[in-house]
C-alpha cells in the first residue's frame, strides 16, 4: 500500500513548466459566455488571490526582529515585515528597489543547513538505524529534511540555550496544511489533494519510526510528544528549500529568508556567497509597498500548495488537468505525455496541445492502425496526418474532454456540499480546502463552457454540411 501511494505521489508532484493554449477551431478561448461564470453562487470572495487559513499565532515577532538585528542579519532599507487580516507575516519593501539589490542577507552561523548537520558526529554516529530505515521505506531522498527535522527538535529542547530559540518562536504554532487536517477535513480533499495528503501523514509516520530507533539525540520526552514532532516536521517542509544548480545534496532553512510568501514569478532569489552567507537579492525592480516573493515551484499544482503548505494560490494561471494514464507506455512518453504540460488556463478554460493528444491517442486505442498512424506523424514530425486525424475524430475528442470535465465537476460540487454541511467552528481548515475545490471547480467549469461550444459549433457544422449535400 505504502509503495503504491509513493508511485502516486510520483505521478501528482510534477516539476512545474509553462504551457502554451491550444487553439482548436473555434478559438474557444477568446470568445466569453456568461454560463462560464458557474459556481459563483458557492463564492465567498477574498481581496487576495493567495488564501491562507486563520489559524491562532502566538508569534513572537518583535523579539524575533529584535534578535536578527543583534545576530548579524541585515535587512536593506525598505525591508519589512508585514502582517495581515489572517496573522500571516510577509515580506514589504518601503523604499524603491532595482533588480539586483541585495534586500537581506543571513550570517552562515544562522543557516539550518543539512550539510552543516551531516558533520556533527553527536548527529550522525547515533542514527545510521534511522537512516537505513528511511532507505527501506524509500524515503532515502527525505534525508536532508530528516536530518533538519532532527536538529529543529535538538534547538526546541535547548530552549533559551539556543542560539536558534527567538526564531523559533517566531514560527507559528500551527499549520493548515495536510499534517494539521483532521479526518472530516481529509475527507473533504480532492481525489489528488487527498492522495498527497496521504502520502504526507505517513512520511510523518515513517519520520517517527526512525526517531525511535535513534539514540541520545532528543530526549525520550520530545520524542513521545507528537504535538511537537508534527510541529517540528511542518516547520522543515513549509520553511526548506534547495539550489538550483548546486552540485551539493542539501536543504537549508534560514531564518528571516523563511518570512518570504510564494509568487509566481518571483521577484527575487537566493544567492549564497563564498563564506555561506544567505543573500536574497531583488530580481525585479521593485515599488514602494510592494510585496517581495520567492517562488516555490510546482506552479501548476494547486494541491501542492494546499497540502504541503497550507494556503491556496488562486492566482495561478494554469492548473494540473487531471488526466492520467494509470500506466503510461514509452509511446505516450515519446507522444508528449507529461502531466505538467498537460494544463488548463484557469481564466478562459483553454487547454495545452498535449491533452489534446493524450485524449486522442488514448481514444485511438480502440483503433490500433488508426494510433499507429498517429504516433508515427507525431514523431516524424507530419503535421498534415496529425491534424487529419485530429480532423476526423475532432467531435469524439471533444466528447471525451467534456466527460473528463463533467466527471470533475461533479465531484468537486459533492465536496463543497460535503463541507457546506460541517459545522466549520469545529474543523478550521475547512473554509480552506473549500476554497481549493471551488478554484478547481470554476476552472474545470471553464474548460466544460469551451468545450460545450467546441461540440456544438462542430454539430451545427455538420448539420450545414448535410443539408448542403441534400
Amino acid at each position: 500500500m505504502y509503495d503504491v501511494l509513493l508511485l502516486l505521489l510520483l505521478l501528482i508532484a510534477f516539476v512545474a513548466t509553462t504551457s502554451i493554449a491550444f487553439q482548436l477551431p473555434g478559438v474557444y478561448s477568446q470568445r466569453k459566455s456568461p454560463q462560464c461564470s458557474a459556481y459563483q453562487k458557492w463564492d465567498s470572495s477574498t481581496s487576495t488571490s493567495i488564501i491562507a487559513c486563520k489559524i491562532v499565532s502566538g508569534r513572537d515577532i518583535v523579539a524575533f526582529e529584535s534578535w536578527a538585528s543583534r545576530s548579524g542579519i541585515l535587512k536593506e532599507n525598505g525591508f519589512v515585515l508585514s502582517e495581515n487580516d489572517d496573522s500571516d507575516w510577509s515580506v514589504l519593501v518601503t523604499d524603491s528597489m532595482v533588480s539586483g539589490d541585495r534586500v537581506l542577507q543571513v550570517p552562515s552561523l544562522l543557516v539550518l543547513s543539512s550539510s552543516k548537520i551531516r558533520k556533527e558526529t553527536t548527529i550522525m554516529d547515533n542514527i545510521s538505524n534511522a537512516l537505513e530505515y528511511l532507505k527501506i521505506k524509500k524515503l532515502e531522498s527525505q534525508t536532508n529534511q530528516f536530518l533538519l527535522w532532527i536538529k529543529i527538535l535538538q534547538e526546541h529542547e535547548k530552549e533559551d540555550e539556543s542560539i536558534l530559540y527567538p526564531w523559533l518562536r517566531s514560527l507559528p504554532k500551527k499549520f493548515s496544511n495536510a499534517i494539521y487536517m483532521d479526518e472530516v477535513e481529509v475527507d473533504c480533499l480532492a481525489p489528488f489533494a487527498w492522495s498527497l495528503a496521504t502520502i504526507e501523514i505517513l512520511h510523518m509516520d515513517v519520520f517517527i519510526e526512525a526517531l525511535n530507533m535513534t539514540s541520545g539525540i532528543i530526549s525520550q520526552q520530545t520524542t513521545d510528544n507528537y504535538e511537537l514532532l508534527r510541529w517540528a516536521f511542518c516547520v522543515v517542509f513549509t520553511r526548506c528549500w534547495g539550489q538550483d544548480g548546486d552540485d551539493e545534496d542539501r536543504k537549508d532553512i534560514v531564518p528571516m529568508g523563511d518570512m518570504f510568501n510564494h509568487g509566481q514569478p518571483g521577484n527575487v532569489f537566493v544567492d549564497y556567497d563564498v563564506n555561506g552567507n544567505c543573500n536574497i537579492i531583488l530580481k525585479d525592480d521593485i515599488l514602494p509597498g510592494s510585496p517581495m516573493h520567492l517562488s516555490y515551484g510546482f506552479e501548476t499544482n494547486p494541491y501542492r500548495f494546499l497540502v504541503v503548505f497550507g494556503f491556496v494560490d488562486e492566482s495561478q494561471k494554469t492548473i494540473y488537468s487531471q488526466l492520467l494514464s494509470t500506466n503510461p507506455s514509452k509511446r505516450h512518453v515519446e507522444m508528449g505525455y507529461e502531466v505538467s504540460k498537460m494544463t488548463f488556463n484557469t481564466t478562459d478554460g483553454s487547454f495545452t496541445e498535449e491533452v489534446w493528444d493524450f485524449l486522442l491517442f488514448s481514444l485511438l486505442e480502440q483503433v490500433p492502425e488508426l494510433q499507429e498512424i498517429y504516433y508515427n506523424a507525431h514523431v516524424s514530425g507530419d503535421e498534415n496526418r496529425k491534424d487529419s486525424l485530429r480532423r476526423k475524430f475532432y467531435l469524439e475528442t471533444c466528447i471525451m474532454l467534456k466527460k473528463h470535465a463533467d466527471r470533475t465537476l461533479l465531484e468537486m460540487e459533492k465536496l463543497i456540499f460535503k463541507i457546506d454541511q460541517q459545522d466549520l467552528s469545529k474543523h478550521e481548515i475547512l473554509p480552506l480546502i473549500r476554497r481549493n475545490n471551488l478554484f478547481i471547480a470554476q476552472t474545470f467549469s471553464k474548460v466544460k463552457c469551451g468545450v460545450d461550444r467546441l461540440i456544438q459549433d462542430e454539430l451545427s457544422a455538420r448539420k450545414a454540411q448535410e443539408q448542403q449535400t441534400l
